[in-house]
């Protein structure tokens, strides 16, 4: 579930990677000086999870958690997960769940949390 935590919090947490579901955040932080001393920041590894048609990694509950565990590897890991694999487990998972699967300029945005 979302837990707000205050900038303070963050900085003294310094963790190696963020990710969120909030659009506005993961835009505004990489030119915000008050974040510029997280690691994760700093090193251009906050993620904006995709939101598309239900947020893949928090609520509410649904079968887009599947498809956000694959990105989140990606995300993490991405010597592990390439680009071209979670896209076309993405294309599956659309087919299978949605019956509708996205295009590939679709595809680009969600995967990149846009």
């Amino acid at each position: 579930a979302l837990v707000r935590v205050s900038l303070e919090q963050v900085v003294a947490w310094d963790p190696d990677v963020i990710v969120t579901i909030e659009p506005a955040f993961a835009a505004a932080v990489q030119s915000d000086p008050a974040w510029q001393g997280v690691k994760a920041v700093r090193d251009r590894r906050v993620y904006l999870a995709p939101l598309v048609p239900f947020p893949w990694l928090d609520l509410p509950p649904s079968v887009n958690r599947l498809a956000g565990l694959k990105w989140l590897g990606r995300a993490l890991y991405p010597d592990l997960f390439p680009e071209e694999d979670v896209r076309q487990e993405a294309l599956a998972f659309y087919r299978l769940f949605y019956r509708q699967p996205p295009t590939e300029e679709q595809l680009t945005r969600l995967l990149r949390g846009l």
